[in-house]
């Protein structure tokens, strides 16, 4: 038997195996071929047959120095290459495909004329009614005012009714950046009392994910997901330049079975699909949160919901 280096019969006499290495690369075979150069003959076995005959002629391959891959080599190497393909969509963020506000116009006369109803008529918080810690709610000329102070648990205003597919859109700000809000949809109460399911982030800190999809007490973030770094920081900025922190900001629900989509200020913010068999919710009711903590002071105005069939 010959060492590695060794000539044989039908080779490059000069060059040898590492000869022989570097045409297979020139001709790409290795990367087209599921065979394996043998870099040691005496492993190598007689009778090992080349798949492609013109190319082992061609470049004076012995049929004695190379063998077929084991099958586990060979899944391995397709296995390489799919992740190959599908490392590129990992740590991307989703693109959302511009999608139009479905309401253009927001006058509560349009809105009215259009199938909306309003859900503060007056003053007065008739069809509403606190649900977890109790903050200080109050309405004076159609516009609620939630506070809350050394507040132990989140706070909710909620809708006695429940509502299924809908869009749904209200107006709010904060009166100071301290404390965190939001608006539940579809909102339910588990076995503890807890308000939990889909909440609309409303956010005053420099991550700026006002609009975005929440899932209270359940699941956690759901739009943008934490688990993509570049998602979250391509939400902050979309946040950062379409969010009013010391103004009225308008945001827009629109539930319909199991995709969810928001927009504030007029630009799309989320569209979700939410395929959770166990925490898929079809149904609940709008809550407007006063966040738990040692201030909050949000205020909302201008609610309205249109049912859809």
């Amino acid at each position: 038997m010959g060492k590695v280096g060794d000539t044989y019969p039908h080779s490059d006499t000069s060059e040898g195996s590492h000869g022989i290495r570097r045409r297979l690369d020139e001709l790409h075979l290795f990367e087209r071929d599921p065979f394996l150069l043998h870099r040691n003959p005496r492993t190598a076995k007689q009778g090992s047959s080349f798949p492609l005959p013109r190319y082992r002629k061609k470049i004076g391959l012995s049929d004695h120095i190379l063998r077929p891959r084991s099958k586990r080599i060979h899944m391995n190497y397709i296995c390489l290459a799919a992740l190959s393909l599908t490392l590129p969509l990992f740590g991307q963020a989703p693109k959302l495909k511009p999608v139009p506000n479905p309401i253009s116009d927001f006058s509560s006369e349009t809105l009215t004329k259009d199938g909306f109803t309003a859900l503060i008529k007056s003053d007065t918080l008739d069809g509403w009614s606190i649900k977890g810690s109790k903050a200080d709610y109050s309405v004076k000329e159609g516009v609620i005012m939630g506070k809350g102070n050394n507040l132990r648990g989140n706070s909710f205003l909620c809708s006695d009714k429940t509502y299924g597919d809908f869009i749904y859109t209200f107006q709010f700000k904060f009166d100071h950046l301290a404390g965190n809000s939001g608006c539940m949809f579809r909102g339910l109460v588990n076995e503890k009392g807890r308000v939990n399911g889909y909440q609309c982030e409303g956010d005053n800190t420099p991550r700026s994910w006002t609009a975005g999809l929440y899932d209270e007490a359940r699941r956690g973030w759901l739009f943008p997901s934490k688990s993509n770094k570049e998602h979250m920081a391509t939400f902050t900025k979309q946040g950062k330049r379409t969010t009013k922190m010391t103004d009225w900001n308008q945001i827009t629900i629109k539930c319909n079975g199991h995709h969810l989509q928001t927009w504030l200020n007029g630009e799309l913010r989320i569209d979700y699909m939410d395929n959770d068999k166990e925490n898929f919710t079809p149904e609940g009711f709008f809550g407007l949160q006063v966040h738990g903590g040692k201030s909050c002071d949000v205020s909302w105005r201008n609610i309205f919901v249109k049912e859809l069939k």
